[in-house]
């Protein structure tokens, strides 16, 4: 166990920097984004607040006009997929999981991240819900490896990821809250981000 920690600890900072190039990514998705939002169908360009993600991957903005940035995210969303099965292998190599449930726990992570691709498609919804149950299981596994390691501020941070999810939630099936959920939602998932580097530093430099 120590062995497979030393040997292989440059590798734990590939998701951070998959992580690095997701962001870089997004913002230049944004930034060719044409204009529109939920808020406002003729606003010009990306808002922040008021966007969601999944508009970049659209053919077209919500303003009718062809989205330049669609391949960008879509790139992107293909980095961030490969990102996170990278991050769930090492990991659960790292806590010491069995090779079966290594395989099981990642390919789950890999199934919600691929389905992810997909969310501009009609199906938005249900792919939402799936990816989300599969991401779970992930999740769970995750938990339980940041528990044996002894993590516990890791754990807890990721504990504040999974109440900022169910918010989510709540806002998105809250009428007179739906309108801030663009915004909570990229909290929410620059700090899963941050927590999953963090979990990659702690890889790298424990022995």
């Amino acid at each position: 166990m120590n062995n497979d920690r030393t040997t292989y600890r440059p590798r734990y900072l590939l998701p951070v920097a998959g992580a690095l190039l997701f962001v870089l990514l997004y913002v230049i998705a944004a930034l060719l984004y044409p204009g529109g939002s939920q808020a406002d169908k003729n606003a010009a360009g990306f808002s922040w607040l008021h966007n969601y993600w999944c508009n970049l991957l659209n053919d077209a903005g919500i303003n009718g006009e062809p989205n330049a940035g669609k391949w960008w995210a879509r790139m992107g969303m293909v980095v961030l997929g490969g990102t996170f099965c990278v991050f769930w292998w090492l990991f659960f190599r790292y806590a010491g999981f069995a090779r079966p449930v290594r395989y099981l726990m990642t390919a789950c992570g890999a199934m919600a991240m691929l389905l992810s691709l997909f969310l501009s498609t009609a199906a938005h919804d249900i792919l939402v819900m799936i990816s989300g149950l599969l991401g779970v299981v992930a999740m769970a596994a995750t938990f339980t490896g940041l528990y044996r390691l002894k993590w516990s501020r890791l754990f807890w941070l990721g504990m504040l990821n999974l109440f900022l999810v169910l918010i989510n939630n709540l806002f998105y099936y809250t009428p007179s809250l739906i309108r801030m959920l663009p915004l909570v939602q990229k909290i929410t998932f620059l700090l899963f981000l941050v927590w999953v580097c963090w979990i990659c530093r702690r890889m790298r430099d424990c022995r």
